[in-house]
């Protein structure tokens, strides 16, 4: 939903995806929202994330969502709780799982662990986690293993890797957030690359706690092993991939369905509900076509590089 304000200026409204509570703000107030990235055309429209939070019965909601040239509503990229607390920070030994958050997966056919330590806000973000471990034990050791190497070293490399228990860990490492993932099976090392780099990527446009798109990473991790880098690392950094659209020459679509899966099969059956707004891309490789998802990457690249729908 979008309205002028009285000065003018363009406000878009969306619903809080945690309480439902309506939010407002302006591209042209800084002061009504946290942060904005831009984002390259995505079918004809020019993108732009946006981070805004309100607070609400002790809490910080952060809402990340992706909205049009026009300040309309596209999609959620993510949502988080945060507990209101004053007084100093804790330290090491008081991290604690982000609030928030559950913990949702437990096992994986080639992934052990995958967990996050938010360095600012001294939380634990267990994404891949099973359950007989101690998410916060198992951070508090890395950690520690983490800030010995940045006294030892003059220039901190990027990985780390080192035993712990009966594991071998291997550590992604930024002054915002440490990453550190443990598999069974080395094939799987490039794509955990894509997506612990994604991971510590600063971007304030995105909390980096979307539990689904990391969830739909290790799933086509699982099914295809030797997934190639880049194709993860878009997975969990690219907003564009939770936005619906609707395409401005609605008439087109048949022309445009038929045109494309010539080239690309897969359009056949995913075009149709993503141009007319009925699906996002994350909807549709939830939708049973995680094997296909380099074929859908391309699909949607070979359209905006050709103006299709323009």
């Amino acid at each position: 939903m979008q309205r002028p304000d009285q000065t003018g200026n363009l406000i878009t409204e969306f619903k809080c995806k945690i309480c439902g509570e309506p939010i407002r703000f302006s591209l042209n107030d800084p002061k009504t929202y946290e942060s904005k990235t831009p984002h390259k055309d995505y079918f004809g429209m020019q993108l732009t994330t946006v981070r805004v939070s309100h607070e609400i019965s002790g809490e910080r909601h952060h809402n990340s969502i992706v909205i049009d040239q026009k300040g309309l509503f596209r999609g959620y990229r993510d949502a988080y709780v945060e507990p209101i607390t004053s007084g100093d920070s804790p330290g090491q030994s008081s991290l604690v799982v982000q609030p928030g958050q559950s913990l949702q997966v437990t096992e994986n056919k080639f992934v052990t662990l995958l967990v996050m330590v938010d360095r600012q806000r001294f939380w634990v973000k267990p994404f891949l986690c099973p359950e007989e471990f101690r998410p916060t034990e198992l951070a508090r050791l890395v950690m520690e293993r983490v800030e010995e190497a940045e006294r030892v070293y003059d220039k901190m490399p990027r990985t780390l890797t080192f035993g712990l228990a009966d594991m071998d860990i291997h550590v992604w490492v930024s002054q915002e957030r440490v990453v550190f993932v443990a598999f069974n099976n080395p094939s799987v090392l490039p794509a955990l690359e894509g997506l612990c780099e994604g991971l510590l990527e600063v971007d304030k446009g995105m909390s980096f706690t979307n539990q689904r798109a990391i969830q739909m990473a290790l799933q086509v991790i699982g099914l295809i092993p030797d997934i190639d880098s880049d194709t993860i690392h878009r997975l969990v950094t690219d907003a564009l991939l939770f936005s619906v659209t609707t395409i401005p020459f609605p008439d087109r679509t048949n022309r445009i369905v038929e045109l494309v899966s010539k080239r690309f099969p897969i359009a056949s059956v995913i075009l149709r509900p993503l141009l007319t707004g009925k699906s996002s891309i994350i909807d549709l490789l939830e939708d049973g076509h995680v094997r296909e998802i380099r074929d859908v990457f391309e699909m949607v690249d070979f359209i905006n590089r050709r103006g299709l729908l323009g």
